[in-house]
């Protein structure tokens, strides 16, 4: 018995190692500023179900206004070999306009027109209904010929002289 008091007791003792002591560990101090509350991401995970649903919401209206535009590039395509330029292919470029419009608030128009083949309604609704000219005509710029008349320019400096004389009768 006398042994298993003594295996006990070398057990229950320490080992006799060096161990170094807490006050003799040195920590290094970490030079990097701490992160203010902007920067930091949300560990919220309501937050983050909210972000999560909002990207599937984002990504299902963009997968609908990716199929409505596809659907009216078919339909245009169709009128366009149907009749040429018609008011029903111009009421669907104008939808198609507009759908594009919301498609690329979220995606750009690359993206977009890769799924109809580069197809663009704006492109074709210049191309069969371009723009009236409901401008004011201009002037056209004098051209030499205007500046060499030598009978315009006797005129001028009558009404030159005319003034001159005047302005020095005043005084």
């Amino acid at each position: 018995m006398a042994e298993e008091e003594e295996a006990a007791e070398v057990a229950a003792e320490p080992p006799k190692e060096k161990t170094p002591k807490l006050s003799s560990l040195k920590f290094k101090k970490n030079p990097a500023p701490v992160p203010s509350t902007s920067t930091t991401t949300s560990t919220n995970p309501a937050r983050t179900i909210l972000k999560t649903k909002e990207q599937l919401i984002k990504l299902d209206k963009t997968k609908e206004l990716v199929r409505e535009n596809v659907l009216n590039w078919q339909e245009c395509v169709a009128l366009q070999a149907r009749g040429g330029a018609t008011e029903e292919l111009q009421t669907a470029l104008r939808r198609a306009q507009e759908r594009q419009k919301m498609a690329q608030k979220l995606m750009t128009q690359k993206q977009l027109e890769s799924y109809v083949k580069g197809w663009n309604p704006w492109t074709v609704m210049k191309q069969l209904y371009p723009a009236r000219n409901t401008g004011k005509k201009r002037k056209a710029p004098p051209t030499q010929a205007a500046r060499d008349d030598v009978i315009q320019w006797k005129r001028l400096m009558k009404v030159a002289d005319t003034l001159d004389k005047a302005y020095n009768h005043l005084q």
